[in-house]
């Protein structure tokens, strides 16, 4: 169930990106500038790094999950019955506190969200230049 919304919170942020970098082709119309085509393609090649980071990440948190989550049926214990459990809870202090270290970096990586201020600027300002 958290792997599916993980997938489902990327797969939205992928589709806002590639129609934000994409959008409609067919109602644009050649412009003698070739500005604004050299930032098109720099927004559009800034668009594909920040899809390959997003992979990059969901593909971090897919293993983590499948690493340490797979095995186990969330529907037959509350979390309260689930760590009551001492090795139950002793599997848990050892998740969090050896195995997410070994995954936070990759997953928690700003490099991603700094790329997509980058893109929302050059939007801005390709929005400016057709004004």
């Amino acid at each position: 169930m958290l792997m599916m919304s993980w997938n489902m919170i990327f797969h939205w942020i992928v589709l806002i990106g590639v129609s934000f970098a994409f959008g409609d082709k067919e109602n644009v119309e050649p412009e003698e500038g070739g500005d604004k085509l050299l930032l098109d393609d720099a927004v559009n090649e800034k668009v594909e790094r920040y899809v390959k980071l997003l992979e990059k990440k969901r593909d971090a948190i897919d293993k983590f999950l499948v690493e340490n989550y797979s095995d186990f049926n969330h529907s037959d214990f509350t979390p309260e019955e689930y760590v009551s459990h001492p090795i139950n809870a002793y599997m848990l202090m050892k998740r969090t506190s050896v195995m997410w270290q070994m995954a936070k970096p990759d997953i928690l990586d700003t490099s991603s969200d700094e790329l997509w201020k980058e893109i929302e600027e050059d939007m801005k300002n390709l929005q400016k230049q057709e004004l």
